[in-house]
């Protein structure tokens, strides 16, 4: 959860105990109450897919958004990001609905959505890899084959999706880097030697 925080944080602060947040942030995002966050840019990963979905259906077609859960700020990030990357795209959203992050919960959303729209989708925007393979795995059970009826598209990188795109079965793969060690490292290094950081 993103939200709930500003009371830890003030004590923290109290305490003159520095805060980083690694990859989620907060909300609201009061930047007084931490010394920076270190995490990738949600909306430049997301504009990615949008860019390639918009290339990859010039002539349109209709497509849904798995979702992560209701509020998070990953969700509402993911969401405007791709909008942006769609552009003018003439491809049509007929459902979003969130899938909590989950292959389970991908795979019976979007049987779901396949079966109201009478399997008339041909693209799916899965926020994350897990309800991505779970949409490969509804979009088999309608008797549609991934990456030829259905393009699926997803953010994270992981082991499994990469598989499932160089098997096909996922169309797009966008990396969510998550190699934050060494900058990590390094930031709270110069905060506890008393130095400044970017706050983001």
């Amino acid at each position: 959860e993103a939200t709930g925080w500003e009371e830890s944080l003030k004590l923290a602060q109290e305490a003159e105990i520095p805060v980083i947040l690694l990859d989620r942030g907060i909300e609201p995002d009061d930047t007084s109450l931490y010394v920076t966050r270190i995490a990738p840019d949600n909306g430049e990963v997301a504009k990615a897919v949008g860019e390639w979905a918009a290339s990859t259906f010039p002539d349109g077609g209709n497509y849904v958004v798995l979702e992560g859960p209701a509020g998070v700020g990953v969700v509402n990030e993911r969401n405007k990001g791709f909008e942006e990357g769609l552009g003018g795209s003439s491809l049509t959203k007929v459902d979003a609905q969130t899938a909590n992050w989950s292959t389970e919960e991908g795979k019976s959303v979007l049987e779901t959505m396949l079966k109201a729209n009478n399997n008339d989708i041909q693209f799916v925007f899965a926020q994350n890899d897990e309800m991505g393979l779970g949409a490969a795995l509804a979009v088999e059970e309608a008797g549609l084959t991934p990456g030829v009826d259905v393009q699926i598209a997803t953010i994270d990188g992981t082991k499994p999706a990469l598989e499932a795109l160089a098997e096909g079965r996922l169309s797009f793969v966008a990396e969510y880097n998550p190699l934050f060690g060494p900058t990590a490292l390094d930031v709270v290094n110069t905060v506890l030697d008393g130095g400044t950081v970017e706050p983001y």
